[in-house]
């Protein structure tokens, strides 16, 4: 199989390795703050021409020979100048900042099932793409589908609505930019280890708290009203995150053994607000043919209220991936 299911790419994502809760800051590549993003342009990219004219080429082909993107294997990619800089990219994605931006897609060329199959080549190209929900979907659309009147299992990336920090179940996420909002949109990101090393360095007892599991909403799409998950783990080299602010406080509508105690209360909320200090917290805002790829593990992300336009919403392509090791 060429993709990983759902379950599968979860489990495979929180298999990280714990040693112990650190007393240190544990620092590194993937410890930034905003300002060396906006510093640094080395995690930020653009195709060349060359790349440009294979990709065309490549989805060409896949759309000659009618397959389907779940059926697109390895070996049927031919884009020999990807070669080199993937292997940068996979690098940036696993031990270095957990960023990256790549433009200069064609979208502009393509009708939107073109750039699902350019979007799921590259994902082919870093990593095993893998399910996004229990149905397996594999490729996400991130537009608004939903009025403001949502019900509290909405799924938010299907409206316009404010997405509070949080990471998905997969090593890496991408978002292929197709159209803007004409207003709001931003893709807010921060560093999850720059968070852990702040909360570290202020209020220790809190961080404990990272390191023992919590309750985490289903949404109603599992026979579970939560699930336990782990936030932080540590190996003596990287500090690892899984964060869903969101779905870790609407928890509590649950009540019983789910009811938020004071002391994760209290751990969210300052989470959420080193997060969102603008000296923690970057944004950026995605244009056509721009493709963003963060860690799950060292970066989380976030994004603000929009509003579209009445002839061309908001629309992004969202990618899950497993790094091979």
């Amino acid at each position: 199989m060429n993709y990983l299911s759902f379950e599968k790419q979860k489990n495979y994502y929180f298999n990280r390795p714990i040693l112990t809760i650190p007393k240190f800051q544990v620092g590194g590549k993937a410890c930034w703050r905003a300002r060396n993003l906006r510093n640094d342009s080395s995690w930020k990219m653009s195709l060349n021409s060359k790349q440009v004219a294979e990709l065309l080429k490549q989805v060409d082909y896949i759309v000659s020979k009618n397959i389907a993107i779940q059926d697109i294997k390895p070996q049927d990619l031919d884009m020999p100048s990807f070669l080199t800089e993937v292997e940068s990219w996979k690098n940036q994605l696993t031990i270095g900042l957990g960023v990256i931006l790549i433009r200069g897609f064609p979208i502009d060329q393509w009708e939107t099932t073109e750039s699902e199959i350019a979007t799921w080549c590259m994902g082919l190209m870093l990593g095993v793409p893998g399910g996004q929900n229990l149905s397996d979907d594999l490729l996400g659309h991130v537009t608004k589908s939903q009025s403001l009147g949502v019900d509290r299992n909405t799924r938010l990336y299907k409206t316009n609505q404010h997405i509070s920090y949080h990471c998905d179940y997969a090593d890496v996420v991408g978002l292929m930019c197709l159209s803007q909002a004409t207003t709001g949109g931003a893709s807010r990101i921060a560093s999850s280890v720059s968070v852990h090393d702040k909360i570290l360095e202020t209020n220790y007892s809190l961080l404990e708290r990272l390191y023992k599991t919590i309750w985490l909403d289903t949404r109603d799409e599992s026979d579970e009203p939560a699930v336990s998950v782990l936030p932080c783990s540590y190996d003596g080299r990287f500090v690892r995150t899984f964060y869903h602010s969101d779905y870790m406080r609407s928890v509590n509508r649950h009540g019983g053994k789910y009811q938020l105690d004071e002391v994760t209360k209290q751990l969210l909320d300052t989470y959420d607000d080193i997060a969102t200090d603008p000296e923690f917290g970057f944004d950026m805002h995605l244009e056509p043919g721009d493709f963003q790829l963060l860690s799950n593990h060292f970066a989380i992300h976030s994004r603000t209220s929009y509003e579209d336009h009445p002839n061309r919403p908001r629309h992004l392509l969202r990618l899950w991936l497993s790094m091979r090791q």
